[in-house]
C-alpha cells in the first residue's frame, strides 16, 4: 500500500496533535486495571476459535497471563492484585468466548483473514467473504454496560480504524470491502454480544482526507528535535477528559515536570 501511519496513530494525532505527541512519550499514571489485557486474550481466543483450534481457552488464558505481567512487572501468579484475582479474570475470559460462540457474530460469513497484518501498521481483526461483498470486522471488549451502549454501536458508522483496514484490503488485492461489522462484547454484569453493521463509503474520497494527515504525521516523526504540536482546546476525547489534560495545560511540557504526573512509555516501535 501507498505510505500511511497506524490508525491508532493517526486516530489520536486528529483528536488533537499534542495528545498524539504526548501518548507517544508518556502513559496515564494510577491504578492498574486488567481490562486492557482481558481485551487482547479475548481476542485471541476468537481468533483461535475462528482458525478452528481446538484448545480456544487455553490459548486466551496464557495471553491472559503474559500480558498481565508484561504490564504489571510481576509474575502475577504470585503477586496478584487481590482487586483482581487471576482466577476471576480468567472466568471473565472464558465468559466472553462462550458469548461469542454463542452469538456467532459472523454466521453466514467466510473469514477471508484472521489477525493477518496488511502491513506492519494494520492488523485487522477479521476481513470475511459475505455473500457476493467483503466485510471488514472488529471485535471491541469493554468490562461493564454502559450508558451508551447504543451511542457507542452507532459510532461505527463514522470509524477510521475500520476504513482504513478496507483501503489496506483493496491496496493488496484490488477488492474494495463494502461493510464494516463492529461486534462488541459486555463482559458484566452478563457477558452480551451487540453488532452494528455499516457501508463503508467511497474509499477515494476517504483516502483523499487521509494522505494529507498521514504526510503531516510522517514530518513530524522524522523530525528529531520532536517538537510540541499545538493543542486543540476541546481537552476531551471519547473516553471523557484528557488523560493528559494536568501535563498539557499546567506545565511546561518538560520532561522534568511532566515527569511528575505521568510514567515514562517503554520505547516501542508504534502505538
Amino acid at each position: 500500500p501507498a505510505p500511511h501511519c497506524s490508525p491508532s496513530q493517526t486516530i489520536d494525532y486528529l483528536t488533537c496533535p499534542r495528545l498524539w505527541w504526548l501518548k507517544r512519550r508518556w502513559q496515564r499514571r494510577g491504578a492498574w486495571s486488567p481490562h486492557m489485557a482481558l481485551g487482547t486474550a479475548i481476542h485471541r481466543g476468537w481468533a483461535a476459535m475462528l482458525r478452528g483450534e481446538p484448545i480456544t481457552t487455553a490459548t486466551a488464558q496464557t495471553t491472559l497471563l503474559a500480558e498481565i505481567t508484561a504490564q504489571t512487572g510481576v509474575d502475577y501468579t504470585i503477586a496478584q492484585d487481590t482487586n483482581w484475582p487471576l482466577d476471576d479474570l480468567e472466568r471473565l475470559v472464558d465468559r466472553g468466548l462462550d458469548a461469542l460462540e454463542r452469538r456467532a457474530p459472523l454466521a453466514g460469513m467466510k473469514p477471508l483473514l484472521i489477525e493477518t497484518p496488511l502491513t506492519p501498521h494494520m492488523i485487522p481483526d477479521v476481513i470475511c467473504q459475505d455473500g457476493d461483498g467483503v466485510t471488514v470486522v472488529d471485535l471491541k471488549t469493554t468490562y461493564k454496560a454502559s450508558a451508551y451502549l447504543a451511542e457507542t454501536l452507532a459510532d461505527t458508522q463514522h470509524d477510521w480504524q475500520m476504513r482504513q483496514y478496507a483501503w489496506g484490503y483493496r491496496e493488496l488485492t484490488e477488492i474494495a470491502p463494502t461493510t464494516m461489522q463492529r461486534v462488541l462484547l459486555v463482559l458484566t454484569p452478563k457477558a452480551t454480544v451487540h453488532v452494528f453493521r455499516a457501508p463503508i463509503g467511497d474509499l477515494d474520497r476517504w483516502h483523499a482526507q487521509a494522505a494529507p494527515v498521514w504526510s503531516q504525521l510522517t514530518q513530524l516523526l522524522a523530525d528529531a528535535a520532536w517538537q510540541v504540536p499545538g493543542a486543540t482546546p476541546q481537552c476531551r476525547t471519547k473516553y471523557g477528559r484528557c488523560d493528559f489534560y494536568d501535563g498539557c495545560w499546567g506545565t511546561d511540557l518538560s520532561d522534568e515536570k511532566l515527569h511528575m504526573l505521568h510514567d515514562r512509555r517503554p520505547p516501542r516501535q508504534e502505538l
